[in-house]
């Protein structure tokens, strides 16, 4: 089963009108399991196969189960790493933003005074002979995806109306909290450059 895209946003009222159960009885249904000692997929199964619970609520409940018991933190993966997502409305379009990515000049301009690290996982992606190349939909996204110190980072650009933007970073895989909390400042310092640069 996939975990839900960011579950820590799941409501108890969307839980509720899915299942017809408010999340706490959910709670008290794995506790009764012994999901804390028989882990996520057990516990996600019990709910679908034994409960009738479709597979994206058994994630759901299952992940705050794992949070409000001190299993799992806000971010945290089943295997203990971390993911984290910074996002960030464009004054451009789409072609725009691409370009950005796409061209060294461009991009060292957009980077310059951001992390180092950052600046070259992104240009290592962008150039030699494992390069990667920005992929783009015409008028819909456009999107790189790269290994980086042991993590993955994803960028998505979707257009808006009126020429305009939008912008994901995802880091996955994340070590510790600490280096989640690290991505997630740099990447927003990034996204903000990349506002001011496309101004």
């Amino acid at each position: 089963m996939a975990i839900p895209r960011e579950p820590e946003r799941v409501s108890g009222a969307r839980i509720r009108a899915r299942t017809g159960h408010r999340l706490d009885h959910w709670l008290e249904v794995l506790d009764a399991f012994g999901a804390a000692a028989k882990g996520h997929t057990a516990a996600a199964l019990h709910l679908a196969a034994d409960h009738g619970v479709d597979r994206w609520s058994a994630q759901a409940i299952t992940v705050a189960f794992e949070r409000a018991r001190g299993l799992r933190t806000v971010n945290q993966r089943m295997d203990g790493r971390f993911d984290v997502s910074v996002s960030k409305a464009l004054p451009a379009p789409l072609p725009r933003v691409a370009n950005v990515l796409a061209h060294p000049a461009e991009r060292a301009a957009w980077l310059r005074g951001c992390d180092p690290a950052l600046r070259k996982g992104l240009r290592d992606a962008l150039s030699g002979e494992d390069a990667r190349a920005v992929r783009v939909r015409a008028g819909k996204d456009a999107r790189i995806r790269y290994p980086v110190d042991g993590h993955t980072v994803e960028l998505h650009v979707v257009a808006r109306p009126g020429g305009r933007s939008s912008i994901v970073a995802t880091v996955l895989r994340i070590a510790t909290a600490a280096a989640k909390e690290a991505q997630r400042s740099a990447w927003r310092h990034a996204l903000e450059r990349l506002k001011t640069h496309l101004a």
